[in-house]
């Protein structure tokens, strides 16, 4: 499980250093701030297309490790092209390229590490909590470099470090399909999508989705408004990713206790309380502190969501349960939340925006709560196909 610690480690450590710089690059190109938007939302928009498009692409031909390296391959062409675009078209287009590709190498990797556990699918946090160490580590170190060296070093950083979790792909072992080259590519996303089981579940990704999105794109604005200093705002961002790592670590066990089914109800209604809190805290210290719910709503989220579509993908479509996962929840649902989080901040404010956001995110964990499981006629013919 190396090669596997080590992808996550350096994938994150990547990404931390580029993607919260991103916003601040299309400024400094000339762009307003709607033509920043529009650019911004490319990204959860491309994540819910390429998600599933490139895992139901593993699956269908059982290979793997090679989309794995070859998506990551196209997202290195598309940052460095991105790094010299001048015009919102190239910018837009390089920026859709980048996240297109970018979408399906956690799905990929994430499906196999699970099927590298076997049974042991509870232990998955022990492995993916080196993404949160790798951003941790990344994030504050990219910071300096940036604002000591220049934007640039943003790119030059991530073009340095995404080549080492690509080698890292190339030493993932993944379990032999069975069922490889048995049916078109499509086929095993329609199996998904009709399998009725999946409807709470990708409700409540989606849900989760919007208020996380909610999250990362109004709480900087929400700590400003109400009289927050750099360095309050600063810890608000750090604290997030700090309390993923007990979580991740530990989730495991309440897995194997409760099932993923019970533990992401509890993860959808621990991001309503931190909604809630968010929207109710009026101190910035504290608020900033109460981000520490995201190690309860998010980390426990994705374990118990992964896990969750392992369980009810049907056989050789497990890698595309995940970009569904993924598609859904941080696609869809990142795009609504920061187009109708965007709409709401402007009439009601940073507390309008995360009490709604709570009551949405609420409604949606009382629905999972409520939904019994039937049986997945098309999911047992798959298999036994």
């Amino acid at each position: 499980m190396r090669p596997a610690r080590a992808f996550y480690f350096l994938y994150f450590a990547a990404l931390a250093a580029l993607m919260p710089y991103l916003s601040i690059y299309f400024a400094s190109r000339g762009l307003s701030g709607l033509e920043i938007g529009l650019l911004a939302s490319l990204v959860p928009l491309m994540t819910m297309l390429g998600a599933p498009f490139w895992t139901e692409v593993a699956d269908a031909t059982g290979r793997h490790r090679t989309v794995l390296v070859a998506v990551i391959g196209v997202v290195l062409l598309a940052a460095l092209a991105l790094s010299t675009a001048t015009h919102i078209v190239t910018l837009g287009i390089f920026t859709a390229l980048l996240a297109f590709h970018l979408a399906p190498s956690m799905p990929l990797l994430d499906h196999a590490v699970l099927e590298a556990l076997g049974d042991r699918a509870h232990a998955y946090g022990r492995q993916r909590v080196w993404g949160a160490i790798g951003w941790a580590v990344s994030a504050p170190a990219a910071g300096w470099v940036t604002s000591t060296f220049g934007l640039p070093w943003a790119f030059f950083l991530f073009l340095g470090v995404m080549p080492w979790a690509a080698f890292a792909a190339t030493r993932v072992t993944y379990a032999p399909v069975t069922v490889a080259g048995t049916r078109r590519v499509g086929g095993g996303l329609g199996l998904v999508l009709r399998d009725t089981r999946w409807v709470p579940f990708l409700l409540a990704g989606f849900a989760a989705g919007v208020g996380l999105a909610m999250v990362v794109s109004f709480l900087p604005l929400h700590l400003r408004d109400l009289g927050g200093s750099f360095t309050v705002i600063g810890m608000a961002m750090a604290v997030p990713a700090l309390s993923e790592v007990p979580f991740m670590v530990f989730g495991g066990a309440l897995l194997a206790t409760v099932g993923p089914r019970r533990l992401l109800l509890a993860a959808v209604a621990a991001l309503a309380l931190r909604l809630l809190v968010s929207g109710v805290v009026r101190d910035t210290t504290a608020l900033a502190a109460a981000q520490l719910l995201h190690g309860p709503s998010f980390g426990v989220l994705w374990i118990a969501g992964v896990s969750y579509a392992r369980e009810l993908a049907p056989l050789g479509s497990r890698a595309v349960a995940q970009g569904m996962f993924t598609a859904v929840t941080g696609g869809l649902g990142s795009f609504v939340g920061s187009i109708l989080g965007g709409a709401i901040y402007d009439a009601w404010g940073g507390s309008g925006t995360f009490l709604v956001a709570a009551a949405f995110t609420a409604l949606a964990a009382v629905l999972l709560a409520a939904w019994r499981p039937v049986p997945a006629v098309a999911a047992e013919v798959a298999t036994k196909g």
